[in-house]
């Protein structure tokens, strides 16, 4: 039954390729609380429904649909998470928000060890989606969807509690201003086109936004290419299963922690193209290794490798979060996310492969392409999030005119 692992972890991944196309579309037209409410039941839902299926194929596409709408609720999860705080706290916000999954890979392991039995194993994590549920109603909503989608009132309520619990005091007058300016960024004065429902082809409306959303794309594919390869691919290395899969979670924890820093000292381009990079070389030395009979080497190499790539995927979600504006922010999510599914509907199929040493050097060679082409993105550190699709362009080709003035200089 070794085709059938490989085959329903691999739909099961790609599954979560219709969960990112959903989340864009979703989640940017009813907002990211509605989405993590109306996301966690369903997945939860499914799970429960999954964990007393009698066959392998009933198992199979329940797998596909519970992988698919979790993706979406985790989408809507980080955009949210990047939009609630201002500049200087965003990466610090982001990357929380992926410390949280590394516990939860950690608890996995816990979880398949005292509930070996798939069914037992299924239900308990089913039960985890409906205590969210409890904490999400008293959430607000994000102000920067409500303005994007002109209601302004709203969002004025929000940030109006927002001061008053933090006792930082918010000019009446700025919000006036802020609601005028937006307003007039956002809307065109036709009552019918002031809000705009977009969908992924807007994405691809400006050859700088559509060249924008590729690189994201490939860095997603490349990055999610290598952190499933290597997150399946650890029960063919040395040691217990259970504590194997036990320190990739702590390695991604503390890749998270590290992209808190990095992120605020070197910048979103950096930060997300580095270790991206650093990844694949440590993957390409891990197949070194592995030529050469150094197995337990290859091994650490390999939790090294993976600690890398686990904070270049977290950073990219945040990188990306900035760099599209807020009536597509999702959908540009969404969309990288879901060429990333590709990569990792690809990587059960790979670890197939005999040669190890093969394998990593795939995963390796992917690693250095993605993050070389994200440093061609602009930096958005420390910038504010842009609203709308023209005002995004804006800052593109100011970073365009800038980058060519550089090349002039150096000339």
């Amino acid at each position: 039954m070794e085709w059938f692992d490989s085959l329903s972890t691999a739909l099961g991944l790609l599954g979560l390729l219709g969960g990112a196309f959903l989340a864009g579309l979703y989640s940017d037209r009813f907002g990211r609380k509605r989405s993590l409410l109306v996301w966690h039941t369903v997945c939860g839902t499914l799970l429960l429904a999954m964990s007393f299926v009698t066959n392998k194929w009933g198992y199979l596409l329940f797998r596909i649909l519970s992988n698919g709408i979790h993706h979406t609720s985790w989408l809507a999860f980080v955009v949210y998470s990047l939009e609630v705080l201002g500049p200087s706290k965003r990466a610090l916000s982001g990357a929380t928000t992926h410390i949280y999954y590394g516990v939860g890979y950690m608890l996995t392991s816990v979880f398949g060890f005292y509930f070996p039995d798939w069914r037992d194993f299924t239900f308990a994590i089913a039960l985890s989606h409906f205590i969210t549920l409890v904490v999400t109603p008293f959430f607000p909503e994000s102000p920067s969807f409500l303005y994007a989608r002109n209601r302004s009132k709203e969002g004025r309520e929000i940030l109006q509690k927002f001061s008053d619990r933090t006792n930082k005091s918010l000019d009446a007058k700025f919000l006036d201003e802020l609601e005028v300016e937006i307003n007039e960024k956002n809307f065109s004065g036709n009552k019918e086109e002031e809000v705009k429902n977009l969908t992924i082809l807007d994405l691809f409306s400006h050859r700088l936004l559509a060249k924008n959303a590729m690189i994201v794309a490939f860095g997603f594919f490349s990055a999610v290419l290598s952190y499933y390869g290597m997150s399946f691919n650890v029960s063919s290395l040395s040691g217990d299963l259970y504590l194997n899969n036990s320190i990739n979670g702590f390695m991604e924890i503390i890749s998270y922690i590290v992209v808190m820093t990095l992120m605020e000292y070197c910048g979103r381009r950096w930060c997300s193209g580095g270790l991206m990079f650093f990844g694949g070389i440590f993957s390409i030395l891990c197949a070194t290794f592995q030529l050469i009979g150094l197995v337990n080497g290859a091994r650490w190499l390999s939790f090294a490798g993976k600690f890398a790539v686990s904070g270049a995927l977290c950073s990219i979600y945040i990188f990306a979060g900035e760099l599209f504006p807020t009536e597509i922010r999702s959908t540009g999510i969404g969309f990288g996310s879901m060429v990333g599914r590709l990569g990792g509907f690809m990587s059960p199929f790979i670890i197939q492969i005999q040669n190890k040493v093969l394998v990593y050097a795939i995963f390796g060679l992917f690693g250095v392409l993605g993050g070389g082409f994200l440093f061609l993105l602009p930096e958005v550190k420390g910038k504010p999030i842009h609203h709308t699709i023209e005002e995004a362009i804006e800052f593109y080709e100011k970073f365009q005119v800038k980058k060519k003035n550089i090349k002039m200089e150096n000339l």
